[in-house]
């Protein structure tokens, strides 16, 4: 394929927004943004075959950071090579622009966009962006629309975790935080300690045995979602109903397609949902298992699209178009 890439023109941004929309629900495009001086796009006889869009930004402490935050392509110029052509010139173009980190976002059921940057960026945990980017790492969040985005990981080019490695430290985080939080909320509702600390660690941890052993074992990952720690000191700290510290199960690696995991993703998340209802019912402690329940069963969608909603949906949109 003969394709010319480079910054783009002001002539061609109306047809590369078109194209951009065109590829994504519309639930994302209130957080689009396309910056000519950061945008890059691909080009054959004329017609745009796709495009990457950056955002460029300095934090506290002066490191700039380079975030990826949108990569597109015509559907008949998929799989010729034209999205990884893209990507390889944005860095370039961050790497010129001299930025100390680059970043991206990824949902985690995105084989796609494993594939395209596992090579070449690896998975940031909380704690390892809050040693690189220290208070600046609210101004990374604000500009990369991550305080909402439920089952999205922030990716960083060099430094981080690979997507098909599971380490103990992640149950042991999970663990921690589901009891640190529910302790002080069962404090401040003057709750019963003991069971809100069992029903928050069966809610927490028992969530993702659940959907590991759907899923399988060997062939799963937990991954901890460093935006759902927030929601949960917020709610552990002032609000009548609790959210457990949330980490979701994922196929491991990068080498694998929906269309074949499609089905056991869906089984996974309707068997943890199943499992939640269940605790409801038998626990009747609402303020502790409804919240997780409901994002669960019912929010299939951006911002909440890590959700098992989002799992179970594919399958049925799947299911309808045979």
């Amino acid at each position: 394929m003969d394709m010319d890439i480079s910054l783009i023109k002001d002539s061609e941004i109306e047809e590369t927004s078109d194209l951009m929309a065109s590829c994504f629900s519309p639930s994302y495009h209130s957080i689009f943004f396309l910056k000519k001086e950061h945008t890059v796009v691909s080009r054959e006889d004329g017609r745009i075959l796709g495009g990457c869009n950056a955002d460029v930004f300095t934090i506290p402490g002066g490191k700039k950071i380079g975030y990826i935050g949108w990569l597109y392509t015509q559907k008949e110029a998929r799989g010729k090579g034209v999205a990884s052509a893209l990507k390889e010139e944005m860095i370039s173009h961050l790497e010129k622009e001299g930025c100390d980190e680059i970043l991206l976002l990824i949902e985690g059921d995105n084989p796609s966009s494993f594939k395209l940057f596992c090579k070449d960026m690896r998975i940031m945990g909380l704690f390892s962006q809050i040693r690189t980017f220290g208070i600046g790492i609210v101004k990374v969040w604000k500009r990369m629309s991550h305080f909402f985005d439920f089952g999205y990981f922030l990716w960083h080019r060099g430094k981080g975790r690979d997507i098909g490695k599971e380490s103990i430290a992640s149950w042991l985080y999970l663990a921690f935080f589901s009891i640190a939080a529910a302790s002080i909320f069962a404090f401040r509702t003057k709750a019963p300690m003991l069971e809100s600390l069992c029903i928050t660690l069966i809610l927490s941890l028992g969530r993702c045995l659940v959907m590991k052993l759907v899923l399988g074992w060997k062939f799963s990952i937990l991954l901890n979602w460093d935006t759902s720690l927030l929601y949960c000191l917020i709610s552990a700290l002032a609000l009548p109903f609790f959210l457990p510290p949330i980490a979701g199960v994922y196929v491991k690696g990068g080498n694998w397609k929906m269309s074949g995991k499609r089905l056991p993703l869906a089984a996974s998340g309707c068997a943890a949902i199943a499992a939640e209802a269940a605790l409801a019912i038998i626990s009747g402690r609402i303020d502790l298992t409804l919240p997780l329940l409901l994002m669960d069963a019912l929010l299939p969608f951006y911002p909440f699209s890590g959700f098992n909603a989002s799992r179970i949906r594919r399958q049925i949109k799947a299911i309808r178009k045979k």
